[in-house]
Formats: structure tokens, sequence, C-alpha cells
């Protein structure tokens, strides 16, 4: 039998960037609690408009991940080693991660060959509050050793270029990095030839 007051819910509420800094004061406070007679365990800032079709990568350090998306165990055999997950910690009842490495399998098909790569994403919290450190990293599945000659990695915000890097023969890793505040929007776009692979994200 479960205890429904002891499951934990989630509730949105649209307001302005300045409305929700008096809520975050209110919520240091105790005073938000107070005032709703509930216990609030945790604030953060989504893109309503953005979030109906992109990662919002602040959950995944909520342990919140996309069945599409696999999480990479600490300790993992990946080619970079920055790509662990870390231990997590137990503050106000809430599952909470430092950083959480994801990948995603893709399949690259042109005119003659099919290339299957993986798209790997790292999150980090930084010293700075509300701030994340977000790696972006592609490389080849198993079965290949080396990525296709030519591939790119481009990062964009809306539709202005962030910067961009291709692969060259016998790379076997290309990859981005980009910080940013949670609630900031950016997207990626792996291209090889005329194939093109958008993924788009909320920090």
């Amino acid at each position: 039998m479960v205890n429904d007051f002891d499951t934990e819910k989630m509730f949105t509420v649209k307001c302005s960037r300045e409305d929700f800094g008096h809520l975050q004061e209110l919520f240091g406070s105790g005073e938000l609690n107070k005032s709703l007679g509930v216990e609030v365990i945790d604030m953060g800032i989504t893109s309503t408009e953005a979030s109906i079709k992109s990662v919002i990568l602040s959950q995944w350090l909520k342990g919140i991940i996309q069945s599409n998306w696999q999480v990479i165990p600490k300790n993992s055999n990946q080619p970079d080693p920055i790509l662990n997950l870390q231990g997590w910690n137990k503050s106000n009842r809430q599952l909470s991660y430092d950083s959480v490495s994801c990948k995603k399998r893709l399949k690259l098909e042109t005119s003659t060959e099919s290339h299957f790569i993986q798209l790997i994403v790292k999150v980090e919290l930084t010293q700075t509050q509300g701030e994340m450190d977000v790696s972006l990293i592609v490389n080849p599945c198993q079965s290949q050793g080396f990525l296709p000659a030519g591939l790119k990695l481009i990062l964009l915000a809306g539709s202005d270029i962030l910067a961009e890097v291709k692969s060259h023969s016998a790379d076997n890793i290309i990859q981005q990095k980009i910080i940013g505040d949670i609630g900031d929007c950016f997207s990626i776009s792996i291209v090889l030839g005329d194939v093109i692979v958008k993924e788009e994200f909320v920090i």
C-alpha cells in the first residue's frame, strides 16, 4: 500500500523571470511552503514552447531521462574519460546528480552507405548557481572503427551557428562544448552530405 502523502508531485507555473526570482526568494526563506501549505522541494526553469519537442537536460540531473537515451554508467568503457555518471546525493529527499552522461544511437544513411554513430551528451553543474556545462560528442558505434570523413557537428542557437567541427580521415571522435543557464535553448545538427539529423535541447 502506498501512502499518497509520501509520493512526490510536480506542478508547473507560468510566470516571468522576475516573478520566478521572487518565488525563489520565498522558496529559500521557507515562506513558499508556508503560503502553499505543501512542501516544495525543488524549483527550476523550463521553456514551455521548446520543451514540447526538446530534451530538457536539467531534468537528467534529477534522474528524469527519456527512453530513447541511455545512461552511461561510471567506469563505462568509452573512448573519452569525461563520460562518467558521478555519484548522486540526496538533498531534501530528492535524487540529484552532479553530472550525467547519456548516449543515443543514430543511423546516417547516404545514397551509397549506412553509418551508425552515437551522440553522447554530458551535463554537469558548474560552480555558478543555475549554470550547466554541456559536452556534445559524436563517435562511431563499436562495429565501426572511425567516423565517416566530412561528418559535421554544428552547434546552433536559433538559426545562428555558434560552432562547427568536421571529422577527417581516421577520426574516431568530434566534440563541442557549451555553457549556459537553466532554461537556455540550443540545438545541434549532425550533417553528412545531404543527410541531416537535428536534436534540440533546453538546458
